[in-house]
């Protein structure tokens, strides 16, 4: 689920089998009341190996690009580091390992990660 902070629109991203997944919009949402979920994307990965997905609007147009990511049997979390410089993955279970992939600037488009 994703709430747009400028709009609070909301956004549910559904598993999918044969894609990264089906993005919803929430609409008619009211106390009391039933809304509906209205499909508007659905998303393919760049290298057409699509596993199933768990976790705006404007980024729902942008191509997707495979980035630098430690291999997981099933992944469940991604966040972004404190100074935007690089992101965590988390897996399922307590006692999964948390990776860090560092993102560098440089032109050459070079990256690091760690564990």
């Amino acid at each position: 689920m994703v709430v747009d902070p400028k709009t609070g629109v909301i956004f549910v991203w559904t598993k999918e089998p044969r894609s990264l997944g089906v993005v919803h919009r929430l609409e008619d949402l009211r106390t009391g009341g039933v809304g509906r979920a209205v499909a508007i994307k659905q998303i393919h990965p760049p290298t057409g190996n699509a596993g199933l997905p768990t976790g705006v609007e404007d980024i729902l147009e942008a191509t997707p690009v495979q980035v630098p990511a430690r291999i997981q049997r099933q992944s469940e979390a991604i966040s972004y580091t404190h100074d935007g410089r690089g992101y965590v993955l988390g897996t399922e279970g307590a006692s999964g390992p948390i990776y860090a992939v560092g993102c560098d600037d440089a032109a050459d488009g070079s990256s690091r990660s760690s564990s």
